[in-house]
């Protein structure tokens, strides 16, 4: 990278291969040119690496996924600087793949399980007739019980939601009309929270206040709601099913539950990569803080999200469901991390799959142009999370009293 005269960046230190470059791109900024040389290597390396100089030369940080210095997934998918499944087929195996629809997944579900990304899965896709693909890799096929962690929430939520569906509650009932220890005074503004509230994440904290205590915990002898289920690919598809058609709970309810229930005035916590608070779920949308400065977690979702209105469930495993109500299916990523050393990169093989079943199920050419364009490549930060993230190198979960297992922080 060459500008006022000089090297800005050079990679390899011995760049002799720059002698005879394969590409040269200049841009202007602020009255100065630069000029990059790109010597050997692909064309998706090149474009890769374009689009995060572009980044770097607009004084923003590609490496950041929200803040002031973050640049959205759209900068990158608009400039191909992202790796889509069939990209990813061709670096890994050398060449470029000749197959197409369902046997092109299942080559990048492969490869995928190659690169010891994800080696214990299966990937499930189904419509309103039922179970249409499923792939497994390695002992966890879909009758493998497993724990979900976070998982539990959807279908947590969805029994609650229940009772409103057979009229015992309604979801603008106020806590303490069920609960004898919840607060009732009007001057505490804990008593104001309703169902709806606990049900998209908006009832606030709920331990004390100005003159005012709730204690709040569930027995360890009972069910934890919230992350404690056990359950198959196949018991949760039989859920995804019966939600899809609306035989469960039904249209109206349903619909209740999966709106974005984050958007303004909502402030929600987070992180601001999943998406915006359903009922027990998120509103998914895949990294949509970056790129929107300071707001963080509160960040809209992007006009493609709220028209795709893709409903998900993920748990910290890596189990990860969704509805796509808009193509008429669902899908799940089945599968159970070890606890002591997870990832946390199966929602990246959704970002790459998904695209493509999109085109699959809707009778679409597969494109490079068309997978980007629906958000299906992973950018350059994302695949250093998963380089970072593989075991050894991990993310270990933490016991009830907030400490990692010394063994698994050695390694």
């Amino acid at each position: 990278v060459v500008g006022d005269n000089r090297t800005l960046f050079q990679y390899p230190a011995d760049a002799s291969v720059l002698s005879q470059p394969s590409f040269v791109w200049t841009e202007g900024l602020d009255k100065e040119a630069v000029e990059i040389l790109f010597g050997g290597g692909s064309k998706l390396l090149y474009n890769v690496t374009i689009a995060n100089i572009e980044g770097i030369l607009q004084q923003k940080d590609p490496g950041l996924t929200s803040g002031n210095l973050s640049l959205s997934r759209d900068f990158f998918l608009s400039r191909s600087g992202a790796v889509t499944l069939p990209a990813l087929i061709a670096a890994h195996r050398k060449t470029a793949t000749s197959t197409s629809g369902w046997s092109l997944l299942q080559e990048g579900l492969d490869v995928w399980a190659e690169l010891g990304w994800d080696k214990d899965f299966s990937f499930n896709v189904g419509n309103k007739t039922g179970s249409i693909y499923t792939y497994t890799k390695g002992v966890t096929d879909m009758q493998k019980r497993m724990a979900g962690a976070s998982l539990s929430k959807w279908p947590a939520a969805l029994t609650v939601a229940g009772l409103v569906a057979d009229g015992t509650m309604s979801f603008d009932d106020k806590a303490n009309k069920y609960l004898d220890w919840w607060s009732k005074d009007a001057s505490d503004p804990r008593s104001k929270i309703t169902l709806r509230h606990l049900m998209t994440f908006q009832s606030g904290p709920l331990g004390t206040s100005k003159n005012h205590t709730i204690e709040v915990a569930r027995p360890r002898k009972n069910p934890q709601i919230a992350a404690g289920i056990v359950t198959t690919g196949s018991d949760f598809e039989k859920m995804l099913h019966k939600m899809l058609t609306y035989e469960f709970l039904g249209k109206e309810v349903l619909s209740e539950m999966e709106r974005d229930w984050s958007a303004a005035p909502v402030s929600p916590s987070g992180d601001g990569w999943f998406g915006h608070y359903g009922m027990g779920h998120w509103f998914d949308c895949m990294g949509y803080a970056a790129g929107q400065g300071s707001a963080g977690a509160s960040a809209p979702l992007s006009s493609w999200c709220q028209a795709e209105s893709i409903q998900a469930g993920p748990g910290a495993f890596g189990f990860f469901p969704l509805i796509d109500r808009k193509r008429g299916y669902y899908m799940q990523i089945v599968l159970k991390e070890d606890s002591k050393c997870r990832s946390e990169v199966p929602e990246y093989l959704w970002i790459l799959a998904k695209p493509l079943v999109d085109a699959i199920l809707s009778h679409e050419p597969i494109t490079e142009e068309g997978l980007l364009q629906s958000q299906g490549g992973l950018l350059l930060r994302e695949i250093y999370d998963i380089y970072k993230s593989l075991p050894p190198r991990c993310w270990p979960l933490k016991d009830e009293d907030g400490h990692i297992d010394p063994q698994v922080f050695q390694v």
